[in-house]
């Protein structure tokens, strides 16, 4: 299957959205889904069925231009896109300029003053310059849809807007003749193209609001980079970097793809990805991304993620997908849309004809008139995709991605959180948790005695003996001698302070060591496991060593508890290491000596009774657990497959954020919901006061111009979000 990305030119309103999308869909072998905010579509196709040209034939047979995007990273926008906010801006502002003599005109006639603004060949030269000039774009829209047997916002408007314009022509040259009131309504039709116009200014500029998360990562990205090697440093443009080019970084310069260190080091802003505003430590073996800020050393590194595959890149791809899928929710509008114009017609001519019987022709052609200004379905088309395109954008600036419409849905209905533990709510390494020395030595001392010893050992504990050794600043350790490693029970080496044995209690004790009594009686190293040492036969003390739950852990756990979710872990750690982080985190529901297979059934286990199941994890056997759950949330920090298969991605991994990421779902939702409310009450309300012969056809004209922008401006009023859950 093949996936393009489309740019679709010549979208007048939701209903040409749905039209397209429903052609797509409607050929075998295709999947579409057309987002007529970003006035994109995303494309699903077997090339052995068809083809891409058949593709761009079939957008084009109804009217409407569309180009493929070889790139969508590349930050492609409509080539008119700029100019159409200018042009709707100069159009507005000629098109005020003469229909206020008109508006001047009609105010002074209320006041039963007459002047020259009141004849009829010049109202009608300054409405026919709006008409049939400034309003052309309109014909020409209506045109295009009637050509393919369609129908859009723009017919409604030339219906409308003509209507009065050659009823008022009538009314001017004719009516007198026949004894019929002279009453004119070219102002009406000449300040609905007015502020019609207005109205599509305002939401095409601020739809291009709701697309700037992805164009300010896009402008992330730096252009060229130094390729290093031993004779000189080059300048190079980005896209001619190629796996494993080493490439020196300077301080203050962007990274410009994604490796590792290979010489030197600095602390590097990952803020970009992480949302952290702490610059993260870096030296040789690190992996470093492409668009993170190196702060201070220089340094080179090896390039292994480029094109494509960089992390920006990766994001940015998350971000337009999750921008143009729609929620289930919007299927009832698009449905609306899809059938709103043709029944909108039909309504304007009952309610000219239901007037005309009751012997009031003017009276019916306001009030049909007012029906076909009023009307508008682009509030219902962008309801949906402008809160999410803002919403996904915001998430994506905290380092949250959330991957479309339905994901927002999903974090509507959950009820319970389940947490793998290990690498999610645990560090995920061994650590060292407490030091206990003894016989007069102090802590930097035992440490250094220790990770002498354990510098030759390839143990999994010994790393976490040395990591702790370097952080009480010990440096410089001397080599042990005559190193030997006892598999499953500890080492004995020869140090510059005397023979050094270090292992288990039972270890020690062969080796007729009197250990002090046990020091993990107590509740927090119960899950520890201890390593004694002992130097030329005396006990000398022990290591707890145990892996730690993450910072931000417990905020993140005792915030869901707090917004009303229950919270569970599952691990495949035995029962005491399991109750240990479950109790530092104040979580009650415990699945410990979990198989990896055996975690899908557990969320099944939930669902079975009742429940809607999140499902936090980040590693490759978490992956069938979160394509289970009704929420799969994957550490951005853990494998690829989890990413993949996660609904929602916490791309610097930090845990304190999932509150925030569910919170902000279920806001974004909230807005979606909001928008369809007004859009649907706005035209449920205003059509049938429109036929009353209620509104005037140019408050009509101005009401159905600002709801397209009312429902715009609610959704971008996300942009405000600010976190609602701090770590302290």
């Amino acid at each position: 299957m093949k996936n393009i990305k489309l740019l679709i030119s010549g979208m007048g309103c939701a209903a040409c959205a749905v039209k397209i999308d429903k052609k797509l869909n409607g050929i075998k072998s295709v999947k579409a889904n057309v987002n007529f905010a970003s006035s994109k579509a995303s494309v699903i196709f077997s090339e052995t069925e068809i083809t891409s040209a058949d593709i761009l034939k079939a957008v084009e047979s109804l009217g409407y231009k569309a180009t493929i995007l070889e790139n969508d990273n590349k930050g492609e926008t409509l080539p008119e896109n700029s100019k159409e906010i200018l042009y709707l801006k100069y159009s507005f502002i000629v098109s005020f300029i003469l229909s206020l003599p008109l508006v001047i005109n009609m105010f002074l006639e209320m006041t039963g003053t007459t002047t020259i603004l009141g004849n009829g060949i010049l109202q009608l030269l300054l409405a026919g310059v709006v008409q049939f000039v400034i309003g052309w774009r309109f014909y020409k829209n209506a045109w295009k849809a009637l050509k393919h047997f369609s129908s859009n916002m723009d017919l409604l408007v030339v219906l409308g807007t003509t209507a009065a314009y050659f009823y008022s022509i009538y009314n001017s040259f004719f009516a007198n003749q026949h004894g019929h009131g002279a009453h004119l309504y070219f102002e009406s039709s000449a300040v609905l193209i007015t502020l019609i116009l207005l109205g599509k200014f305002f939401e095409t500029r601020a739809k291009e609001r709701t697309s700037q998360a992805v164009r300010k990562l896009m402008e992330l990205k730096p252009s060229t980079a130094n390729l290093y090697s031993e004779k000189a440093v080059k300048s190079i443009r980005v896209e001619e970097i190629k796996i494993g080019d080493i490439l020196l970084v300077k301080p203050g310069e962007k990274i410009p793809v994604g490796g590792e260190i290979v010489y030197g080091s600095s602390t590097i802003d990952e803020s970009m990805l992480t949302g952290e505003s702490m610059p993260v430590a870096k030296t040789i073996g690190d992996k470093v991304f492409d668009a993170t800020i190196n702060k201070s050393g220089a340094f080179r590194f090896r390039a292994e993620k480029i094109g494509d595959d960089t992390a920006l890149s990766r994001i940015i791809r998350m971000l337009e997908e999750a921008q143009g899928t729609k929620a289930p929710i919007q299927k009832l509008a698009d449905r609306v849309s899809l059938y709103f114009v043709p029944a909108i017609i039909i309504i304007a001519i009952l309610t000219f004809i239901i007037w005309i019987l009751f012997g009031d022709l003017s009276y019916g052609l306001v009030s049909a008139i007012s029906v076909l200004v009023i009307a508008c379905p682009c509030a219902l088309g962008l309801a949906t995709p402008t809160a999410i395109m803002v919403g996904t954008g915001k998430g994506a600036e905290m380092g949250i991605f959330i991957k479309g419409g339905e994901v927002l849905e999903k974090s509507g209905r959950i009820d319970a959180v389940v947490f793998d533990k290990t690498g999610t709510l645990s560090v995920g390494k061994p650590v060292v948790s407490g030091l206990f020395p003894e016989n007069g030595l102090s802590e930097e001392e035992f440490i250094e005695l220790l990770a002498t010893g354990e510098k030759m050992s390839e143990h999994p504990l010994a790393e976490a003996i040395l990591d702790k050794a370097d952080k009480l600043g010990i440096k410089q350790l001397s080599d042990p001698e005559e190193f030997n490693s006892i598999a499953g029970k500890g080492l004995i080496c020869r140090t510059k302070k005397g023979i050094l044995l270090i292992g288990s209690k039972k270890f020690l004790e062969e080796n007729r060591v009197k250990v002090s009594s046990d020091i993990n009686e107590g509740k927090k190293f119960r899950a520890a496991t201890f390593l004694h040492a002992a130097l030329d036969g005396n006990y000398i003390g022990c290591v707890a060593i145990q892996d730690t739950v993450k910072d931000g852990a417990k905020e993140a756990v005792s915030n869901l508890h707090a917004m009303g979710y229950e919270v569970y872990m599952i691990t495949g750690d035995n029962k005491a290491a399991a109750e240990f982080v479950a109790d530092e985190l104040g979580i009650k529901h415990v699945f410990a000596e979990t198989l990896p297979e055996d975690k899908i059934d557990k969320v099944k286990e939930l669902q079975a009774v009742g429940l809607k199941v999140a499902m936090v994890g980040d590693g490759i056997n978490d992956a069938p657990a979160l394509a289970a759950a009704d929420l799969g949330i994957a550490m951005g920090n853990g494998t690829d497959i989890a990413i993949e298969t996660g609904d929602i991605v916490l791309t610097g991994g930090d845990i304190a954020l999932i509150p925030e990421a569910i919170n902000l779902s279920q806001k974004t939702l909230n807005k979606i919901k909001q928008n369809l409310f007004w859009a649907f009450i706005y035209n449920i309300i205003g059509i049938p006061v429109a036929a009353l012969g209620f509104l005037n056809p140019m408050i009509a004209g101005a009401a159905m111009a600002f709801s397209s922008v009312s429902v715009v401006l609610n959704s971008l009023s996300l942009l405000k979000y600010k976190k609602n859950f701090s770590v302290k």
